[in-house]
C-alpha cells in the first residue's frame, strides 16, 4: 500500500471513529431527540401529542390532558404544579403539538421545556408556531384526535375559522399564507411582571422550568396590549389554540460539545502528522 493510500485510509478511519462522538457531543445534530423529558404548565389547560406535518397523529398523548384551575397548579414546584413527563418518545421527523385552552379569566399562556441530550428546548420564539382555531373550547373537554387532525389540516391550508388566525403564525407573522396575528413571546417563567402570570420559582429539578423559557400565546391581529391578559384578546381568550414545535430544534452544539470536538480534532491532527513523519 502506498504512503498516500495509507494516509487516506487513516483519515477515513478517524472520521468514522469520531462521527459518533461528534453526534453525542452536539446532541445528535439538528433534530429532536428520540426521547425527551417534558416539563410543562399552562394557564389553564393543555395536552401534548406528536405527529407529522400533515396532522397524522401518533396514538396516545405525550402529556395531559391537564386543566389547571388554581395558581398553585400552574406554578408549584412539585407534583401538584408543573407537570413532568419522563422519557417521552419524539422521533426526528415529528412535530410536537400542544393543544391549549384558557378559561377566559385573568391571564393565559403556555410555558415549558423538552429536555434532550442536546440540551433543553424551551418555549420561546425559536421554532414555535401557533394556530388559533377560532372555535371556543372547554378546558374540561379536549378535542378528539380526529378533530385535532382536522384543525391541523385547516391550519396548513389557511382555511381555519376567520374568528381565529386562519393558519399557522410565528413571531414574524404568517407561516401559512393569509394567516393573521403572531406568536406572542412574553416574560420568563420566573418573572412576576409585567404580566400577572403565576411565576414558576424553581428553575431545576423534575418540576422546575429553566429561566430561558418564556410564556407564549397568540396575539390577535391589531392587539397592541399584552395578549397574556385575557381581557385584552376579546373573542380569542377562550378559543382552542394549537401550538407546534417544528422538528429542527435541538441546539446544534453545546459549549462542552465544542470543546470535546476541538480536542478530538487536535488529537487526530497530531496523530496524522506523526504517522506521516514515520512513513516518510
Amino acid at each position: 500500500m502506498s504512503r498516500n493510500a495509507r494516509l487516506v485510509l487513516a483519515v477515513a478511519s478517524a472520521v468514522a471513529l469520531l462521527t459518533p462522538a461528534f453526534a453525542l457531543a452536539s446532541g445528535g445534530g439538528n433534530k429532536i431527540d428520540y426521547t425527551a423529558n417534558i416539563k410543562l404548565t399552562a394557564d389553564n389547560a393543555y395536552e401534548v401529542i406528536v405527529g407529522d406535518a400533515a396532522g397524522t397523529l401518533n396514538v396516545g398523548s405525550l402529556g395531559g390532558p391537564v386543566n389547571n384551575t388554581t395558581n398553585g397548579q400552574i406554578h408549584a414546584c412539585d407534583a401538584t404544579g408543573v407537570e413532568y413527563y419522563a422519557g417521552r418518545t419524539v422521533l426526528p421527523a415529528d412535530y410536537v403539538y400542544i393543544v391549549a385552552m384558557n378559561d377566559g379569566s385573568v391571564t393565559q399562556g403556555l410555558l415549558g421545556q423538552l429536555d434532550t441530550s442536546g440540551g433543553p428546548i424551551v418555549t420561546n420564539g425559536a421554532g414555535w408556531q401557533v394556530f388559533d382555531t377560532g372555535d371556543v373550547g372547554n378546558p374540561n373537554s379536549f378535542p378528539t384526535t380526529g378533530q385535532i387532525t382536522t384543525y391541523i389540516q385547516k391550519a396548513n391550508l389557511g382555511t381555519g375559522n376567520v374568528a381565529g388566525s386562519k393558519g399557522w403564525v410565528d413571531i414574524n407573522g404568517a407561516v401559512t399564507p393569509g394567516s393573521v396575528g403572531t406568536l406572542a413571546v412574553g416574560q420568563a417563567g420566573v418573572d412576576s411582571s409585567p404580566d400577572p402570570l403565576p411565576p414558576v420559582s424553581c428553575t431545576s429539578g423534575d418540576h422546575g422550568i429553566t429561566s430561558q423559557a418564556r410564556w407564549i400565546w397568540y396575539r390577535p391581529q391589531g392587539v397592541a396590549s399584552s395578549p397574556f391578559v385575557a381581557s385584552n384578546t376579546p373573542g380569542h381568550s377562550t378559543n382552542i389554540m394549537i401550538f407546534r414545535l417544528t422538528p429542527q430544534n435541538v441546539p446544534a452544539m453545546s459549549p462542552l460539545g465544542l470543546v470535546v470536538m476541538s480536542l478530538l480534532l487536535a488529537g487526530v491532527s497530531l496523530w496524522l502528522l506523526r504517522r506521516r513523519t514515520r512513513l516518510a
